[in-house]
């Protein structure tokens, strides 16, 4: 992908992953030859290919190639980028990982099913976590003084997920209605509150077609 990325720009002869390789294992031959030198059999840092140059180092560039697989159905491959990004810690965007949630949902198998709520409520929770900090937090005034601590442990693990939006509920809401989870449909709509996000037009449809169906027009 970065390859592809690279098609026409003044840089892909010295970025490319061809160029890489080349300049990785010291080699100076078209790669023509069958022959492989004993340099590169004995070769132990295999992350030097892994490089992207500097401008690929960003949530743009692994947004896109995510989309790209998610539009081919490489659902498995698309989650290996988002691995990747956690590895070099990237923060994806909520829209993407939205996008991979929908799509593990639409393969309909349990597999996919709890991949995708599993990485739904990871987006709420941070979330939640986000609007308790912002509501906690002291009310201080100017001028302020930053000092170093020494000798904390850390007590939270550091995560590169984005938080969930409108989106990420919409989603879920959906599912759960399909498939007939009233008490989930309950709980989610207290913890959008909850989140302070306010429901949009699809979210609040999906309420309503379930209440159609019920016949609560009270409610209604």
């Amino acid at each position: 992908f970065m390859d592809m990325m690279l098609t026409g720009d003044q840089c892909v002869t010295r970025q490319d992953s061809t160029a890489q390789y080349k300049a990785t294992v010291g080699s100076t031959d078209n790669l023509n030859s069958l022959e492989i030198k004993e340099s590169v059999l004995n070769w132990q840092e295999p992350r030097l290919l892994t490089q992207l140059p500097p401008k690929f180092r960003n949530k743009f560039f692994f947004g896109s190639w995510v989309k790209k697989l998610i539009g081919e159905q490489e659902l498995d491959a698309a989650k290996k980028v988002f691995d990747l990004m956690q590895e070099r810690s990237i923060e994806p965007f909520p829209k993407h990982l939205n996008g991979l949630i929908g799509a593990w949902y639409r393969q309909g198998t349990e597999g996919y099913r709890v991949l995708a709520e599993e990485l739904a409520w990871k987006m709420i929770k941070i979330r939640l976590e986000r609007v308790r900090e912002r509501e906690n937090m002291p009310k201080v005034q100017a001028p302020l003084r930053v000092e170093t601590s020494r000798n904390l442990p850390d007590s939270k693990p550091i995560s590169f997920l984005p938080a969930a939006t409108i989106e990420t509920f919409s989603i879920l809401i959906q599912q759960y209605r399909q498939r007939q989870k009233p008490d989930l449909m309950t709980n989610l709509f207290d913890v959008l509150r909850e989140a302070k996000l306010q429901p949009n037009t699809f979210f609040m449809n999906q309420l309503l077609l379930t209440d159609l169906r019920g016949k609560k027009r009270s409610w209604l």
